[in-house]
């Protein structure tokens, strides 16, 4: 990291837009052949120009720290690092419907048409086709704190795991759902075979918690 903090940290604190400062971190550190994550660890903790304005969307938007989730962040953080990581994420994440209330959805839907044509894609690929409110989302996840935190594959396969059980949990509720208004109507033989399907829901909660 020497050479990065001599010669090109200096010109980097010079670029007041965090996104503008992560492309051009991440081009520096293939340049040197740095590892990414450093180098972004290191940028996330220069401060910004004060005279120059947010960045759109971090003040007010749904890119907010407060209203990001930390799993969120971590996840993103690992997809944009880690082709390893996206590896594993990537196949199966979007087909659990508990990541369509995720915060960075709009990101996670055009991180998935990227994978799809291009398994290596970098994080200049993703910012030229994500929307301003999207940026706005991805430099809340890399920036918003100082944390490197990202997924190992065992991590990612946890997640997994865990989005699995959340996606049961919620099957169940709207199992549950429907039996009371089936119950409400008076068809019985309908809330019967709901039970049924509820029964077999919770097994599946049980074993997936296992």
């Amino acid at each position: 990291m020497a050479g990065y903090e001599a010669m090109l940290a200096p010109a980097i604190r010079r670029i007041s837009d965090k996104l503008g400062r992560a492309a051009v971190a991440a081009e520096v550190a293939d340049y040197l052949g740095l590892d990414r994550g450093l180098v972004l660890s290191e940028i996330r903790k220069m401060p910004g120009d004060r005279r120059g304005q947010p960045v759109s969307g971090l003040a007010s938007g749904p890119a907010s720290k407060s209203e990001m989730p930390v799993r969120e962040r971590v996840l993103l953080r690992s997809l944009l690092q880690s082709t390893e990581v996206r590896a594993v994420l990537l196949p199966r994440l979007t087909e659990f419907g508990v990541t369509r209330s995720f915060v960075i959805w709009p990101v996670l839907g055009e991180i998935q048409k990227l994978y799809a044509e291009d398994p290596e894609f970098g994080y200049e690929a993703l910012e030229s086709v994500v929307t301003e409110e999207a940026k706005a989302l991805l430099s809340s996840a890399l920036f918003a704190d100082h944390s490197p935190d990202v997924f190992t594959v065992e991590q990612a396969q946890g997640f997994l795991s865990r989005l699995e059980g959340e996606e049961l949990q919620l099957g169940f509720r709207e199992v549950q759902k429907a039996i009371k208004a089936a119950e409400g109507a008076g068809n019985m033989e309908e809330a019967m075979r709901l039970m049924r399907v509820a029964t077999d829901l919770q097994r599946r909660i049980r074993a997936a918690s296992a």
